[in-house]
């Protein structure tokens, strides 16, 4: 049985993360194969205790069949899509903040400078009891954002926990483009940038705050990538060009050959003396950028082995609004390694997080 299926799609290309116009049509497979198919759904809609639609069960199995690629490949149906673009951008309408669950309510974790939230006084250590007067103890945190993201303009009503006193803020909706970068000063010489991860603005920031540094005519640095999952590879390219010497920068290689592609700097000669700080969370677009500053020895790695994340993924969006994201390559860093599964060893192994920032220091000093 053949099973033509057509799945129209917008371009937007970035690197790692690919929108694009196709025609797919499926393989041959036999009518067992389908049959079988049909008499689990069959079997499944008579014998389940509830009601369960085709829809439902087509879409599970459509779920099964990227998850069992690996643990990157994922379908999603157009809810899931909406919220990972949001995710991956940065770019959404709300309020300003990030928070995390536990077992009763929801803790604020930062609360970006300029938002609507910073406006209304929130504060990192906020506790979230209820969104409309609605208790949110229990709810997964996905739950709670859908319920505090709306229309732009429209408000919405945060009953806040504050140390001991209980209090409620209304805050207006707007569009966010989330911070992903941190900057300070320390011991009045020493530049700090942490990019907690690769979305939309992220070289734009970066690109800020070192054109700081440099009127300041500051030169010692410290890039912090601990807990950073990646992002756009595009991005990480891009933000290479600050610290990398030119040259290769990555090389994303396909099934295909024909489509690989490599990623260079053109950066003359590098301005700071840098120190680069990596965990066992710093993963993928992360991973590109420490990669290249190790093999290059534009820097000096200290932390613990990165994650090991040596894969990439293409993104389809798909007419009825759902996606699908699955693995197509390969990345390697400038000296040909692969470091998929493997990590990123730093040149300085300091195990303890509380020591790290400071062996940082140390090390940038003496370069």
């Amino acid at each position: 049985m053949k099973k033509a299926i057509s799945l129209f799609l917008s371009v937007l290309l970035m690197f790692n993360v690919t929108f694009a116009e196709i025609s797919v049509i499926s393989e041959d497979v036999s009518d067992f194969d389908t049959e079988k198919l049909t008499l689990y759904k069959e079997l499944i809609q008579d014998l389940f205790y509830k009601d369960v639609s085709d829809k439902e069960l087509y879409e599970a199995a459509i779920k099964g069949m990227f998850s069992s690629l690996d643990v990157y490949s994922s379908y999603y149906n157009e809810e899931q899509t909406a919220s990972f673009e949001e995710s991956t951008s940065g770019h959404y309408v709300g309020i300003g903040i990030k928070f995390e669950g536990n077992a009763e309510y929801m803790r604020v974790v930062k609360v970006f400078t300029g938002t609507p939230a910073d406006t209304a006084g929130m504060l990192i250590g906020d506790y979230i009891i209820a969104v409309n007067g609605e208790e949110v103890k229990g709810m997964s945190t996905t739950k709670v954002a859908s319920m505090i993201k709306g229309e732009e303009g429209t408000t919405v009503k945060l009953t806040l926990l504050r140390e001991q006193t209980l209090f409620t803020v209304e805050v207006e909706r707007k569009q966010i483009q989330a911070e992903s970068c941190e900057f300070q000063v320390l011991e009045k010489d020493i530049g700090y940038i942490k990019i907690e991860e690769f979305n939309d603005s992220t070289y734009t920031e970066v690109s800020k705050y070192v054109q700081a540094l440099k009127a300041l005519q500051m030169d010692q640095l410290i890039l912090d990538l601990r807990d950073n999952p990646g992002g756009y590879v595009s991005q990480a390219v891009a933000v290479a060009n600050h610290f990398v010497p030119k040259g290769v920068v990555t090389t994303l290689k396909y099934k295909n050959s024909a489509k690989d592609k490599e990623y260079s700097s053109v950066l003359k000669k590098p301005y700071f003396k840098l120190v680069v700080l990596v965990n066992g969370n710093s993963a993928s677009a992360a991973e590109i950028l420490a990669g290249a500053i190790k093999d290059t020895k534009a820097g000096t790695l200290i932390g613990t082995t990165t994650y090991g994340k040596g894969v990439f993924q293409n993104m389809y969006n798909l007419k009825d609004g759902g996606s699908i994201k699955i693995t197509t390559g390969v990345y390697y860093t400038p000296n040909g390694t692969c470091i998929d599964k493997v990590g990123i060893a730093p040149n300085i192994e300091v195990v303890e997080p509380e020591a790290q920032l400071q062996r940082a220091i140390e090390e940038v000093k003496k370069l």
